[in-house]
Formats: structure tokens, C-alpha cells, sequence
């Protein structure tokens, strides 16, 4: 969330796979530097999911063998999110 003359200003963020990965990987260092300066998740800000990254995490967990519980952990994090169709 960006602050210009005392004013909230609402940023919406399309959060690509690698943003993903970020989060999901737990890389803190880095999150924490996204967290910092954009602010992705904090209202007034809206992080949105494309199909198209929710695919492709998809495809990376399947292909890197997570297992259950991290599949469930990717399900649930997907979920906290709107999702934008290729076709808007």
C-alpha cells in the first residue's frame, strides 16, 4: 500500500508464479522484501490469481513430487484469492 499526501491508494497486484513460489517455497527474506515495499497482501490492496499461474503451480508441485500435505497447503493458499480468466 502506497501512502501519497496522507491518502490510502489501493493497489491491485496479478500475482505471477514466480510471486508464488515465493510465498509458497517460504523464501522470507525475499517475501518479506515484497511485503515491504508493495504490500500485496494488506488491505486496501487486492492480489489476484491468473488460471494460467494456478496451472502452472499446479504443474510444478505435481512434477517436484509434493506431497500431500504441501498439496493441501498449495490448495488452501489458492483459495484465499480471486482468480482472473484468460478470457476477461
Amino acid at each position: 500500500m502506497k501512502i501519497y499526501s496522507q491518502c490510502l491508494i489501493e493497489m491491485n497486484y496479478l500475482l505471477d508464479t514466480n510471486i508464488l513460489l515465493i510465498y509458497l517455497r517460504e523464501n522470507k527474506g525475499l517475501a518479506t522484501k515484497i511485503d515491504r515495499h508493495f504490500a500485496p497482501f494488506d488491505a486496501p490492496n487486492v492480489s489476484i490469481l491468473s488460471v494460467v499461474s494456478i496451472g502452472e503451480i499446479r504443474s510444478i508441485a505435481i512434477q517436484s513430487q509434493w506431497g500431500n500435505q504441501r498439496m493441501k497447503m498449495l490448495e488452501n493458499f489458492i483459495s484465499k484469492f480471486p482468480v482472473a480468466d484468460i478470457h476477461v
